[in-house]
Formats: structure tokens, sequence, C-alpha cells
């Protein structure tokens, strides 16, 4: 009776099937979905930039170092408000003068570079909630 039992069993074992942890495997890159800005796009001087993503980013990751923008040929920029909406994975650019206040110059154009971190500097960069970071830079230009 209890070999019947103990083969009963080893038939009803699984077989084997190998499920992979996804917590020991790389992360995918983050990925830009969208960008409100563009070669072809002239915004107003009050403008918000707004960047979509994949996923969720690692909070303290969206800070002006992790969005740096430039005038092209020169001169400087005020640095903008960075915040984040996690609802809409959306990180928004705005005016650190207030809300609807200019901050860009018209006809200026503008460079918006996303970096990537990098061991020297780690906290230069978007990061995805689960750490991993952009594939590559991503740079944008606008007026």
């Amino acid at each position: 009776m209890a070999v019947l039992a103990g083969a009963a069993l080893g038939a009803a074992c699984d077989a084997g099937t190998v499920r992979v942890d996804p917590a020991t495997q790389p992360a995918a890159p983050l990925r830009l979905l969208g960008a409100h800005v563009g070669t072809n796009v002239t915004l107003p001087d009050n403008a918000v930039i707004q960047l979509a993503f994949d996923r969720y980013l690692l909070p303290g990751t969206e800070t002006r170092q992790s969005a740096v923008l430039t005038a092209v040929g020169g001169g400087s920029v005020t640095p903008a408000i960075v915040t984040y909406d996690p609802v809409t994975r959306v990180v928004s650019l705005a005016s650190p003068n207030g809300e609807g206040a200019p901050w860009l110059t018209k006809d200026q154009s503008y460079k918006l570079t996303l970096p990537v971190p990098t061991e020297e500097n780690p906290g230069f960069g978007l990061r995805a909630i689960d750490g991993a970071p952009l594939a590559e830079p991503v740079t944008i230009q606008f007026v």
C-alpha cells in the first residue's frame, strides 16, 4: 500500500518547471515615453516642460541635476522648479518665478538633457523605482 501511495505522490510532483525570480534579474532601463518639447516646438515664455516616463521614478532622483536645461549658444537659464507626479509618472520643469510667470527667453533655443547616473555621479540622473537608470542620455532641443 505504501508503495502505491509513494508512486501516486511521485506522479503528482512538479516536473521541474523553472521560474525566474524577477528580483534577481537586471532591471530594464528607464525609458522616456514622451515630452511636449522638441525641435519643431515653440513654447511660450511661461511654459511648463513635461516629461513622461514608462515606470515610477525613485523618489529623490527628480532634481535639477537630473533634468538640465541650458541655453544653446550660451547665456544663463534660471534653474527650474522640478516636480514629479507619481500618478501620471510625469516630471515637470516650471518657472522659478511663480506659477505662470515668464522664465524662458522668447526666440531663444534651449537644450534639455537627461543624464545617466554614473559611478562617479550616482545622484545625477533619473532612476526607476527599481533603481534602473535611463539606457542612455536624452537630449531635446526646442525654442
